[in-house]
């Protein structure tokens, strides 16, 4: 599941954003830690139970389509996530309020991602 968090596959380079330094909301951080932390908590001041009931709307249908492929593929498919996100943050952005209610949903999305394919396999193995 935390393969899902974009900054987890990051660049080398700079320790998957852990070296690219930003400003959120005027305070000194990191890109890493923005994404880690900073957006998916002041995006939403829900508690789990409220993420899993706000998030977790797909048909049946959607929920096995996104549960589809190999961790291989997971892993791909952030770097991807990850890559759109070096290229919308330069290094010594100021993150707003803006940047952060442009970039939520893809905070939910990958957090859907991850519940629904780490619930896949665990109920693959507990059958």
């Amino acid at each position: 599941g935390d393969m899902h968090c974009p900054m987890h596959a990051g660049r080398l380079s700079d320790i998957g954003g852990n070296l690219r330094p930003v400003l959120m909301f005027g305070k000194k951080t990191n890109l890493h830690s923005a994404w880690d932390t900073a957006i998916p908590e002041a995006a939403r001041k829900w508690s789990y139970t409220e993420w899993v009931d706000n998030i977790d709307i797909l048909d049946r249908k959607r929920k096995q389509q996104l549960a589809t492929g190999t961790p291989a593929d997971w892993l791909t498919e952030t770097h991807a996530v990850c890559e759109k996100i070096y290229e919308d943050t330069p290094e010594d952005s100021e993150l707003s309020y803006q940047y952060m209610f442009d970039n939520y949903p893809v905070v939910e999305q990958q957090l859907l991602r991850a519940g629904l394919r780490l619930a896949d396999i665990l109920n693959s193995i507990y059958k």
